[in-house]
């Protein structure tokens, strides 16, 4: 049995069949046999253990962490004549904007924004963006609770994840003693979200929703939290995991998670690879 700081440091391959790992356990070595491997890591750890293993001559090692995209951030401010009715749905439910969610046409192609209202009430800092601080000072005005009121009930905020597209070259460096992300090209898209929140602001103002405020979260970076692309999954000559999941290259390894999602899109991965492993499991058993 292995302890709670185990690790699997490397497949061991006889020709195109993987025969086992080694684990460390904090103290030992130790050799886990199977028939078949299923590799359930993360978007980072995936092409790391692969890189450290001795690969069949098969699996292309140029593709690992190749691909690699997340989501940039953009978060909008907002009010609407009317009240609000907060919390009505959860604290935790948020509700897809349909108008904003959608794939916009920019120089290196098409890049997939997810938009989301959020349905807890105005946060704290959103109060000097909403009411109007010189009639709060007004000594001639006598009530001043119901200006904060009318001002801050119509308020919500809409939440954007920004696909960072495979064109941007972003990959994974698993040559170093930690993996790093080399993210130079990230810069050049930058003015494409730009351009892509402008249009979103228009095109809220048609529908009559007032922008009172913006954060370009993308500005000064990503996320750094959903890892995908790293071991990609198509039929195309550049993937290393074949739309059964089976790693390109083995007879018996099968890859699942984050990293073997194609595209990342403009939504957060886990729903998909949820899905992804019910399929696996699915074909796992029927094999």
């Amino acid at each position: 049995m292995c302890g709670t700081l185990s690790q699997v440091i490397e497949v061991e391959f006889d020709g195109a069949i993987a025969r086992g790992v080694l684990v460390y356990d904090g103290r030992d070595l130790i050799r886990v046999t199977f028939d078949r491997l299923v590799i359930a890591a993360n978007g980072l750890e995936t092409p790391r253990l692969l890189a450290q293993s001795t690969l069949p001559a098969g699996v292309n090692r140029t593709f690992l962490g190749a691909f690699y995209q997340d989501h940039a951030h953009y978060s909008m401010q907002c009010r609407i004549p009317k009240p609000i009715a907060f919390r009505n749905l959860g604290g935790l439910c948020h509700v897809e904007v349909k108008e904003l969610s959608r794939v916009f046409e920019t120089a290196i192609g098409g890049i997939e924004v997810g938009a989301l209202a959020l349905t807890h009430p105005p946060q704290p800092n959103d109060f000097e963006l909403a009411v109007p601080m010189h009639r709060l000072f007004d000594p001639a005005v006598n009530d001043k609770r119901e200006i904060v009121i009318e001002s801050m009930r119509g308020m919500f905020d809409i939440y954007c994840e920004l696909e960072i597209p495979p064109q941007a070259n972003i990959r994974v460096d698993l040559d170093a003693d930690e993996p790093r992300v080399r993210d130079e090209a990230y810069s050049q898209l930058i003015p494409l979200f730009d351009g892509i929140t402008a249009e979103l602001t228009d095109i809220l103002a048609h529908k009559g929703v007032e922008v009172l405020g913006c954060k370009q979260w993308y500005r000064t970076g990503y996320g750094g939290h959903h890892f995908c692309g790293t071991v990609n999954m198509s039929d195309s000559e550049k993937s290393l995991v074949n739309p059964d999941f089976k790693l390109n290259g083995t007879d018996n390894v099968y890859c699942i998670g984050a990293s073997v999602i194609p595209r990342t899109g403009g939504v957060a991965p886990t729903l998909t690879i949820v899905a992804l492993a019910e399929m696996l499991g699915h074909n796992l058993q029927l094999g």
